[in-house]
């Protein structure tokens, strides 16, 4: 049976440490989910919020030949840290190698369904107090 030095379970540490973290995060958006790889996750100052910043793009060129990869570049470009709201995560996985940054449909169950435009949630009568009651009702 081999013995370690001493030496070397803090080398396996160092190593580790230098090791950069790379993050795949999936957070709905308006009508759509986008996922995006980066190097920064953390929770915000802002009650409520992820911070994510770093972005990593697949590509090393210029040229980009998936337009949803495009569109979510141009979505993001200039921006240094991007603050997402906690109940818009989707996932945030820590994975060994980036991949495209994609747009992802959401499920047409949801659209589907009968919704308020205000709330955004199924259609609830709303009561007026100030409304008198209907007569013809007996009770």
């Amino acid at each position: 049976m081999e013995q370690l030095s001493p030496a070397e379970p803090t080398a396996s540490i160092a190593t580790v440490a230098t090791k950069k973290l790379l993050y795949r995060i999936r957070f709905r958006t308006e009508d759509k989910a986008l996922e995006v790889y980066c190097n920064r996750v953390e929770q915000s100052d802002l009650f409520g919020f992820i911070e994510v910043s770093g972005f990593v793009w697949s590509g090393k060129s210029d040229i980009i030949l998936d337009p949803t990869e495009q569109e979510v570049r141009s979505e993001f470009s200039g921006v240094k840290i991007a603050r997402i709201p906690m109940h818009a995560i989707i996932r945030i996985d820590q994975v060994e190698k980036s991949g495209k940054a994609k747009v992802l449909p959401l499920s047409q169950k949801s659209t589907d369904e009968a919704t308020s435009d205000l709330l955004r949630g199924p259609n609830i009568p709303i009561i007026d107090p100030t409304r008198p009651k209907p007569r013809d009702r007996k009770r």
